[in-house]
């Protein structure tokens, strides 16, 4: 085999892929590489290496397109007026309050009381 002549895996190896996702890309490319297996020629391994950096520009393009976005988005949110949070009285000192209605010994304002444990019968008097 010549020095220059890689198989997939070997080149993905190389440029510091993992081979499936290497493949997949090939694949998606739509070149002609039918497996991890497969030898590249120089010719393919620069065609591998500038769709790869290609790429990885679209993607860095992307990522700086959405930092300016989400920078502006998070200057503007303090600007915003934000109203306060009015906190709500407890249930049970409202309804205690009214008159209306009396909390069951045992319960709380969050729900109804719950009966204790059933003693358990034994046959011994």
């Amino acid at each position: 085999m010549n020095e220059t002549q890689l198989k997939v895996f070997e080149f993905a190896k190389e440029i510091g892929v993992e081979t499936l996702t290497l493949m997949d890309k090939i694949r998606e490319w739509k070149l002609p590489v039918r497996s991890h297996m497969a030898t590249l020629d120089e010719a393919m391994q620069a065609e591998i290496r500038t769709r790869l950096q290609q790429a990885a520009d679209q993607a860095a393009s992307k990522t700086k397109r959405k930092g300016a976005v989400r920078k502006k988005a998070a200057d503007a949110a303090p600007a915003a007026a934000v109203p306060p949070v009015k906190k709500a009285a407890p249930a049970a000192a409202a309804s205690t309050a009214a008159g209306s209605a009396t909390v069951p010994e045992g319960a709380t304002a969050a729900g109804p009381a719950t009966p204790a444990p059933a003693q358990k019968k034994t046959g011994l008097k």
